[in-house]
């Protein structure tokens, strides 16, 4: 009931993480999305539609729904954020843990997000991808509107930026 999209198939190229974007405008006064709340859940799947079809019919599609940080955190000091971003972070590393476990060790992946997305597919970057068995079944790690620091790159060598069309394992972004 957690993942917005659950694809399983052998027929498919590689596996798909999609993290998505920033959904909840947080206009009730919530720091984190409810993932009670309905019409947040359709606008989220919303979302993940107008990501999802670069991946679709290539890549078996795992995307989690997540208790999202609101629009109102990032303006928020770094102190006041952190409980809400464990929160968001703390889905999506349970679901990209069950994502690892469920999918084949030798088969290829794909890290994708957009926005808030993006931050939390970078955090996991840092967290696991320090692991070289991991690093080989990297195709390419989408990081689309989330930045990717000189610092970032030093502190985490294992991170990549591409350098050409071919590249595998490296990270592809736009801010």
């Amino acid at each position: 009931a957690l993942w917005a999209y659950y694809e399983d198939s052998a027929d498919k190229d590689a596996d798909v993480f999609l993290v998505c974007p920033t959904v909840d405008l947080g206009r009730d006064g919530n720091l984190n999305m409810d993932l009670a709340n309905e019409k947040l859940c359709s606008n989220f799947l919303g979302a993940l539609n107008m990501e999802r079809g670069i991946y679709d019919g290539r890549g078996n599609m795992f995307s989690p729904y997540y208790r999202q940080v609101t629009l109102p955190v990032y303006s928020l000091s770094a102190e006041e954020a952190a409980p809400c971003y464990a929160i968001a972070y703390g889905d999506v590393k349970a679901a990209f843990e069950h994502f690892l476990a469920v999918t084949a060790e030798d088969r290829p992946i794909i890290l994708a997000g957009f926005s808030q997305g993006s931050e939390l597919m970078l955090m996991l970057m840092k967290d696991y991808l320090e692991d070289p068995a991991l690093q080989e079944r990297l195709v390419a790690a989408y990081a689309i509107g989330w930045r990717i620091t000189d610092e970032d790159l030093e502190t985490y060598p294992w991170l990549k930026m591409a350098q050409g069309e071919d590249d595998t394992g490296g990270i592809i972004a736009f801010n």
